[in-house]
């Protein structure tokens, strides 16, 4: 399954809480950095 805002937010109106963890966990894992490599930019907060 293609995780996309879309199916994030359909799984919220279904209330389908398995389609919305796997959504949000994809769309953070792709957005959301844990590593933060730049040297002068500052820290990212997460």
């Amino acid at each position: 399954m293609k995780a996309s805002t879309a199916e994030l937010v359909k799984g919220l109106f279904e209330g389908d809480a398995e389609k919305v963890q796997d959504n949000l966990n994809t769309l953070l894992g792709k957005y959301v950095s844990i590593r933060d490599f730049a040297a002068n930019a500052p820290k990212e907060k997460y």
